[in-house]
């Protein structure tokens, strides 16, 4: 972020040296044997691999979606009836909402014949749907977008540019150290072959197709 804000350095180009910087720093850190074992029975490791949801939990998560989906049609349905505006068909919310939530229950009752759901795997849907609400219904977020946009546009409309890029890296770094964590908890080990493959570049195909580089 400091390169990029006062030195106007392309953020693709600091993102790859600072990728350089850290794998050379993993390479000193793991050392001759190449990997660190996490010790079976850890917390990190029980995590990664065991923990699994209560069914009774599963099945009231796999309820939320449509339940809110519901509650905001129906506030979406009200707001335009009082301002004497055009509404969608309340029956087609409910049916679509049932669908949603039927096909989501079912997804759940299919895997909590085997294992269950792992708590892992609530803790990304949860980061999800946090930023979604972050990036789509706060002021952060709308200024994130303004930013992304057109970033002069944004400056001139009293937006603090330098400080949006500045949180945007951080949190970029954050969800990277944290995916790292969490994905030596699931393999119970650190190695130099963790982020080899095409994970890079997943990463910059789901930027891309999503819009956001």
């Amino acid at each position: 972020a400091l390169l990029f804000n006062r030195l106007g350095m392309p953020s693709f180009v600091s993102t790859l040296a600072g990728l350089l910087a850290v794998l050379g720093m993993q390479l000193y850190i793991l050392g001759s044997t190449g990997s660190i074992n996490l010790p079976y029975g850890s917390a990190l490791v029980d995590f990664g691999q065991l923990m699994v949801m209560p069914k009774w939990v599963s099945h009231t998560l796999a309820a939320i979606p449509g339940l809110a989906m519901l509650v905001s049609g129906l506030r979406t349905v009200a707001r335009r009836r009082a301002a004497n505006l055009s509404t969608p068909s309340v029956a087609g919310l409910v049916l679509r909402v049932a669908v949603i939530t039927i096909g989501l229950e079912l997804i759940v009752a299919y895997l909590n014949q085997s294992r269950g759901i792992p708590w892992m795997f609530g803790l990304f849907v949860g980061l999800v749907v946090a930023m979604n609400y972050a990036l789509t219904r706060t002021k952060w977020g709308r200024s994130m977008t303004a930013v992304g946009g057109n970033r002069e546009a944004a400056r001139r409309a009293g937006i603090k540019v330098r400080a949006i890029y500045l949180s945007a890296f951080a949190l970029c770094s954050l969800f990277a150290a944290l995916g790292g964590v969490l994905a030596a908890a699931r393999l119970a080990s650190a190695s130099q072959q963790a982020g080899t493959g095409d994970v890079n570049l997943n990463a910059i195909a789901a930027a891309v197709i999503g819009g956001t580089s």
